[in-house]
């Protein structure tokens, strides 16, 4: 019924947890009035009120005095351009980047690169960062390091810098819907992707200009004193969802002459006579991907091949057997699709 001592506290750590107490973790009882907050220990806590500093350095010295990144895993991939220089894979994370980079000019056309001394008064100059991504096959095993230049956008301006944000996507009614009407009527579903969607639109303002990440110039000299001109939605600029849906829905309706339902903008239809009887095809889009419905492999197919070789998305329509989810056949079964 009494306070439980020291002593008697550690037994208990050790019957209850399986552990012993780092020497240096604060210890005694929190006093939520003491100053920030404080263990009582009965000593001067003046200078770590919390008791944590010397706690975190028995731990780093438990650890091996582990380094930058203290407790990530030597699979995760880094989290900025330090970690990545400092990683045993720097030459590969740099060469990432650096194709990162050309593939944006040279394959989407994104940005121009010109002279920071060259901007104009009214330019919108917006920081930048790599996204890295360790990519993996079925198996779980590495196949390659990606790279992803994003731009960091919330210092944009409302109304001068962007104008809108909303971007439709699928809903979960319409999709249920969409599988059960396939599973009714045996017809055909696959699932597609566009690859890196946002690049394919059009930014509706010209004087944006982005910063080249922090790091790339210094080790590249034909990168110095040069800045991007951004010409298409980059990924993290607050407009960019709303442009990609903008353009997509564009080539939708006049490339493929579906049209939106009413209850779902993102459920697109196009209907014909086939031998005097009315049938529909159905393309449903959420984002980048596409779940494309009819009893036609060849509208399907027509379908995936006129959205891909727009100007807008050129050769950007992935294969199933690559995109996110894999193609399939919906079958007639007693309770739903199957695969075949």
């Amino acid at each position: 019924g009494g306070e439980e001592d020291e002593q008697s506290k550690q037994e208990r750590y050790q019957s209850e947890g399986d552990f012993e107490r780092l020497e240096g973790e604060p210890t005694g009882d929190w006093d939520p009035a003491g100053p920030k907050g404080s263990f009582d220990d009965g000593g001067d806590s003046s200078d770590d009120p919390l008791g944590f500093n010397a706690f975190i350095g028995r731990v780093k010295e438990a650890f091996g005095g582990l380094a930058h990144n203290e407790f990530a895993l030597p699979t995760d991939p880094p989290r900025s351009w330090k970690q990545a220089m400092e990683s045993p894979l720097a030459q590969v994370w740099e060469d990432s980047l650096m194709k990162e980079l050309k593939s944006l000019k040279d394959d989407y056309d994104v940005y121009d690169m010109v002279d920071r001394s060259s901007l104009p008064s009214n330019a919108k100059v917006i920081p930048s960062m790599f996204v890295y991504t360790i990519k993996r096959n079925s198996d779980g095993e590495i196949k390659d390091h990606k790279a992803r230049l994003v731009a960091i956008g919330n210092n944009q301006r409302e109304g001068v810098d962007f104008h809108e944000t909303f971007a439709p996507t699928l809903q979960a009614p319409a999709m249920r819907s969409i599988f059960a009407l396939a599973a009714q009527e045996d017809l055909i579903v696959e699932q597609t992707g566009i690859n890196k969607a946002y690049l394919h639109g059009e930014l509706d303002v010209d004087h944006l200009y982005m910063l080249i990440p922090d790091g790339l110039a210094q080790c590249h000299p034909e990168l110095k004193g040069k800045i991007l001109h951004l010409k298409k939605a980059l990924y993290g600029l607050p407009q960019a969802g709303n442009i990609w849906n903008k353009t997509y829905d564009a080539i939708i309706r006049n490339n493929l002459g579906y049209t939106p339902i009413v209850s779902d903008g993102c459920v697109y239809v196009k209907s014909e006579l086939v031998k005097g009887r009315r049938v529909y095809h159905i393309l449903a889009i959420y984002v980048d991907d596409n779940i494309h419905v009819s009893a036609s492999q060849k509208e399907i197919s027509t379908a995936r091949r006129r959205s891909s070789t727009s100007s807008s998305a050129s050769s950007s329509a992935e294969s199933p057997s690559s995109s996110s989810g894999s193609s399939s056949v919906a079958g007639r079964t007693d309770h739903g699709i199957s695969r075949r």
